[in-house]
Parts: C-alpha cells; structure tokens; sequence
C-alpha cells in the first residue's frame, strides 16, 4: 500500500483517520496540523524521511494523507517554445532525454495522493458537511474510518485511480490499434 496514513481534521480537532502502519505518523501528522494556518483553502506537502504528507484545506477542513515518498510522483520537464509551455512526461530514461537550456525539470510530488484527497473531501462532506464545524474530536471516526481505508486501498493499487496513467494506457492502446 502506498499511501499509509490518513486523516480529517476541522484545525487540530481530528475528526476522522486510519492509519495502515504503526509508529508515530499520528503524532507527526498532529504536529503539522499545529503548524498550518487557519482558514485557508491550499494544497502543500511536507517531506519527513521516506514519506511525504500531503495536505489539502478546504472548506475550513484539513484532509491529510501520508505516502511514500515516490507514490504517485513523476518528474516532468517544461519545455519552453516561444510563449507556450508544454509538459513531457518523462517515465523512466531521464537520462537518454535532452531538452534546450529554456527547459525546466520539476518534481510533482502526489498527483495521486491528493485525488485521494478530494475524493475524501467530497465524500466527507456530502455526508457530514452540516455537522462538521461543530462535531467533537473523533465524532466521525466509526464511519468514516472505513471509507479512509477503503479508498486508500482503492487509490493505492487500482490503475484507474489514476486518470492520468489511465490516458496514457488508453491512447497507447488507441496507437498499437492503428498501427498494427
């Protein structure tokens, strides 16, 4: 599984987490909690050891997940033409690829933990939207526990979580049908 801890959280008041592994991920996911600045909507990680925390705010609520520090994660070139960008997905043989001086190599760190994340985000509120501003610490943990691990399961080893890899296959498939 690659995607190990999560958790909801209105401030520091968790309401809601599952945690895959043992060990103190809940106390440093309680830590950054104490860090974040209240009230604003962001998408951010954090990098501690092998593992990246990925945080999304919204809606006055802070979903986070942890993963390993490689799930989900794909560098990428910008390569500048004139005045557009254009990204080039670079899968495996950084080496064998050569891009002028205006290109730019950057490092997406979760394009699939954070769809984890706004899948959460939506489940979570269609269900407990009205309440939770007001619910007490761990009031939502029973449920929604289970739908945390379901969905880490789900986005941690089902290609078609990830929409992206799941083009990528499509149009594959699409050239190996013309061309064949």
């Amino acid at each position: 599984m690659a995607i190990l801890y999560a958790v909801v959280a209105r401030g520091t008041v968790v309401l809601s987490e599952f945690s895959a592994v043992s060990g103190n991920t809940g106390a440093v996911a309680r830590r950054i909690l104490e860090k974040l600045p209240p009230d604003s909507d962001s998408r951010v990680c954090f990098s501690q050891d092998r593992y990246i925390f990925h945080i999304l705010t919204l809606d006055g609520l802070t979903f986070l997940c942890m993963a390993n520090d490689t799930f989900g994660s794909e560098y990428y070139c910008v390569v500048r033409f004139s005045q557009f960008e254009f990204r080039v997905f670079v899968l495996v043989l950084l080496g064998f690829v050569e891009f002028e001086r205006s290109s730019v190599w950057l490092f997406d760190p979760g394009r699939i933990p954070f769809a984890y994340l706004e899948d959460i985000h939506m489940r979570f509120m269609k269900n407990y939207g009205r309440v939770a501003p007001y619910a007490p610490a761990y009031a939502m943990n029973d449920e929604f526990s289970r739908v945390l691990h379901q969905q880490m399961e789900f986005f941690s080893s089902n290609p078609s979580a990830d929409t992206l890899s799941r083009v990528r296959g499509e149009v594959g498939e699409a050239s190996i049908m013309c061309f064949c």
